[in-house]
C-alpha cells in the first residue's frame, strides 16, 4: 500500500479508536452507577453489558474502517 494512503488510514483508525474508547469509558461509568443504584453489581448483568459495549465498539470500528477504505477508492494491483 502506498505510504501516504497507509498513513491516512492509520490516522483515521487512531481518531476513531480514541473516540470509541472515550465513549466506552463513559458508557461503563454510567452503567456502573446505574447498576450500583439498583443493587445489581455482582449479578452478572454488569459484565454482560460491559461485553456488549465492547462488541458494539468493535463493530463500529470495523464498519468505519471498511467505509473509509471504500471512500478512499483504493486501487489494488
Amino acid at each position: 500500500m502506498h505510504p501516504e494512503i497507509m498513513e491516512n488510514f492509520q490516522e483515521k483508525l487512531r481518531l476513531v479508536e480514541s473516540d470509541l474508547i472515550r465513549t466506552l469509558n463513559d458508557d461503563i461509568a454510567a452503567m456502573l452507577a446505574k447498576h450500583a443504584a439498583e443493587g445489581r453489581l455482582g449479578s452478572g448483568d454488569t459484565i454482560k453489558r460491559t461485553m456488549d459495549f465492547i462488541s458494539e465498539g468493535n463493530a463500529k470500528l470495523f464498519q468505519t474502517a471498511l467505509n473509509h477504505i471504500h471512500t478512499m477508492d483504493i486501487t489494488y494491483y
